[in-house]
Formats: structure tokens, C-alpha cells, sequence
């Protein structure tokens, strides 16, 4: 019997995009204040980010090795 596993979410609410990013909720909190991350508002409180997005901030955040 083979195992059926779920797709990657194509969104995450603020716990989940913290964990895939590997930083702090209030840290990713901070980057939303400061504009720095790009996310959605559903409502007063919940906020979304794409996964695409989340990388995207990978990109431009990459230090070359010397």
C-alpha cells in the first residue's frame, strides 16, 4: 500500500510561514511591519504569505561566500 502524501500548501498563515522560513513568529511580524516581506490580509488578524513569496525572500536575501 503506497502513502498518499499532501501537497505543499500553496499559502501559510504566520505560524507556518515562520517555520518554513526557520525564524521567529515576532521576527517574521517585524518584517511584515517594516514592509519588508510581501503578505495578504484575510480579516483584521490573519495573514497569509505565498510560498513563492516566502523564497522570493530567500533570493534577495542571499550572502555571497567570500
Amino acid at each position: 500500500m503506497s502513502k498518499v502524501s499532501a501537497p505543499d500548501p500553496c499559502y501559510f498563515k504566520t505560524s507556518a510561514a515562520a517555520d518554513y522560513m526557520g525564524i521567529s513568529r515576532r521576527y517574521l511580524c517585524e518584517l511584515v511591519s517594516q514592509g519588508r516581506i510581501r503578505h495578504s490580509r484575510v480579516g483584521r488578524r490573519t495573514l497569509l504569505f505565498s510560498k513563492d513569496d516566502l523564497d522570493d525572500f530567500f533570493e534577495r536575501h542571499v550572502v555571497a561566500s567570500i
